[in-house]
C-alpha cells in the first residue's frame, strides 16, 4: 500500500501542475474569465500541493536510505524492437531540482499576483506558468531519455511564449524568434543522443544504462567507446543553449523583454540551470573522456569570461543579472567537468534561489535609487577597478569596445547559424508546398517569410 500511495505522489509532482494548466486553458477555451486572485490562489494551491508530494517522495526516498525510486507505467506504444517506455525516478538530483521548480514557482506567483495585476494577458501567464513547471517536472523525474526530450521541448516551448508575453510590441516577438531557433538548432543534439541510447544500449532507460547505480555514484555498463562519445558530444551541444553557453549565449539578453517574474524563474532559477542538470544526468558519458571533460570545462570558463566582460559594460539591471547568470551557469560546467558533482548541485541550488531574488527585486531597485539617492551611495562599495590594473590602456579600451558590441558573437551566430537555417527550412517548406500539395493562405500570401527581418 506504501509503495502505491508513494507511486501517486511521485506523480503528481508532474501531473499537478499539468492539471491546473488544463483547467485554465478550458476556461480560456470557453470564455470562462476567473478573478485575478483567483487565478493566482488555484496556482499557488496547485504548486503547494506538488511541494507536498515532493516531501511525501523526499521522506520515503530518506527511508530508502537514499536509493533511487523507479516508476514505471508500462510503455505507451510498442513497434518492432522499439517501446516507448513511460518511467520516472527519483534520486538526491532529482530532489534538489524539484524542490526548485516548487518553491520558486510559489515565490513567483505570489510577485506576479500584484506585479502583473491588471495586465491584459496576466491569465495567460499563470497558465504558462504552470505548464513551465510540469515541462520541468517531466524532465527531472524522467526516468528515460525519450521523455526527457518531451520535457526538453516543453520547456523551450514555453520559454519562447513567455519571451513574446507582451506581442503586442516587435522586439519581443523578434527576440522569442531568435531564442527559439537557437533552441532547435541545438535540441538535435538531444535527439541525436536518444537514437544512440537505442542503438548502442537498445533501451532509453537510465536505470538499465547506469546498472541501477544511484546519483552521483553512477557507472556505465559495457559499452562502444566510440558511441560513449558521440552520445557524450550530443549531449553537450544539447545543454549549449538551455544554459546558454558560448557560443549560444546571445539570445539569453533578448530574452529579458520578458515579463520580470518569466526572468526570474527561466533565466535565474530553474531554465537556465537545465544544461546542467542533463550533463549532471548523464555525467559518466562525460567523465569517460578526458577529451569530453575538457570540452566542456573550456566552454564553460570561456562563457565566464565572456559573460563577466560583457555585463560589466551593460547599464540595466537584468541585462547584468543576465549575464551574471551566464557566467555562473559558466562556473558551473567547469565543476561538472572536473567531477564535482555535489559542489556542482550546491551551485546551483544557491545560485537558483539567490538570482531569482535579484530579478525580481530589479524591477524596484532602479526606481528607489531614483527616489533616494542615499540608498546608492551607501549600497555601492568602492573596491578599486581590480581587474582594469591588471591590463595597459590600449588592451582595456579594446576590450570594452568589443564587450559593447558582444564581441561581435550576435552578429556571427545569426549570419552563419541562424539565418542560413532560417533559410533552409524555408526552401524545404517551399519544395512541401510544391510537391506535397500544400496550399499557403491568404495570410501567408500576405506576408510571406522573410528571414533578414527576424532578427
Amino acid at each position: 500500500m506504501l509503495n502505491q500511495y508513494l507511486n501517486i505522489a511521485l506523480l503528481s509532482i508532474f501531473l499537478l501542475p499539468l492539471a491546473a494548466f488544463g483547467v485554465l486553458a478550458l476556461s480560456l477555451l470557453f470564455n470562462f474569465y476567473w478573478e485575478e486572485r483567483t487565478v493566482y490562489r488555484f496556482a499557488r494551491s496547485t504548486m503547494y500541493l506538488a511541494l507536498l508530494a515532493v516531501c511525501f517522495t523526499t521522506y520515503n526516498y530518506i527511508q530508502n536510505d537514499g536509493a533511487t525510486i523507479y516508476t514505471s507505467l508500462r510503455h505507451w506504444f510498442h513497434v518492432a524492437d522499439y517501446q516507448f517506455e513511460l518511467e520516472f525516478q527519483f534520486d538526491m538530483l532529482s530532489l534538489v531540482y524539484c524542490f526548485l521548480v516548487c518553491t520558486l514557482s510559489i515565490v513567483i506567483s505570489k510577485f506576479s499576483s500584484t506585479y502583473l495585476l491588471g495586465e491584459r494577458g496576466y491569465h495567460r501567464f499563470f497558465m504558462l506558468m504552470l505548464l513551465f513547471c510540469a515541462g520541468n517536472m517531466l524532465i527531472i523525474l524522467s526516468g528515460t531519455i525519450d521523455l526527457l526530450l518531451i520535457g526538453w521541448e516543453w520547456v523551450g516551448f514555453t520559454s519562447v511564449l513567455l519571451i513574446a508575453f507582451f506581442s503586442n510590441r516587435n522586439f519581443p516577438v523578434k527576440h522569442s524568434m531568435y531564442a527559439f531557433v537557437s533552441y532547435r538548432i541545438c535540441d538535435v543534439g538531444l535527439l541525436t543522443a536518444a537514437v544512440l541510447f537505442h542503438k548502442i544500449f537498445h533501451s532509453p532507460s537510465f536505470h538499465t544504462i547506469f546498472k541501477g547505480s544511484s546519483w552521483p555514484h553512477l557507472a556505465l555498463g559495457p559499452s562502444h567507446e566510440a558511441g560513449v562519445i558521440l552520445i557524450g558530444l550530443s549531449l553537450i551541444w544539447a545543454s549549449l543553449a538551455k544554459s546558454s553557453q558560448f557560443p549560444f549565449c546571445g539570445w539569453l539578453s533578448k530574452a529579458m523583454e520578458g515579463p520580470t517574474p518569466s526572468s526570474a524563474i527561466f533565466y535565474g532559477g530553474i531554465s537556465i540551470h537545465l544544461g546542467c542538470f542533463l550533463l549532471l544526468r548523464c555525467t559518466p558519458f562525460i567523465l569517460s573522456s578526458t577529451p569530453l571533460s575538457l570540452l566542456v570545462a573550456l566552454i564553460g570558463f570561456i562563457t565566464a569570461i565572456y559573460g563577466t566582460m560583457v555585463g560589466r559594460t551593460r547599464a540595466d539591471t537584468k541585462t547584468t543579472l543576465a549575464y551574471a547568470s551566464m557566467a555562473q551557469v559558466g562556473i558551473i560546467m567547469i565543476e561538472i567537468a572536473m567531477g564535482w558533482d555535489i559542489v556542482a548541485l550546491i551551485h546551483i541550488f544557491s545560485h537558483a534561489i539567490i538570482r531569482t531574488f535579484q530579478f525580481l527585486r530589479s524591477s524596484s531597485l532602479m526606481q528607489d535609487f531614483l527616489d533616494n539617492p542615499l540608498i546608492y551611495e551607501n549600497s555601492v562599495v568602492h573596491t578599486g577597478d581590480h581587474y582594469e590594473k591588471m591590463m595597459g590602456p590600449r588592451l582595456k579600451n579594446w576590450l570594452y569596445y568589443f564587450s559593447l558590441d558582444n564581441f561581435y558573437l550576435d552578429t556571427i551566430i545569426t549570419r552563419y547559424i541562424l539565418l542560413p537555417t532560417l533559410k533552409v527550412s524555408s526552401f524545404l517548406n517551399t519544395m512541401e508546398e510544391r510537391y506535397c500539395g500544400s496550399e499557403k493562405t491568404e495570410e501567408q500570401e500576405k506576408h510571406p517569410m522573410d528571414t533578414k527581418e527576424m532578427f
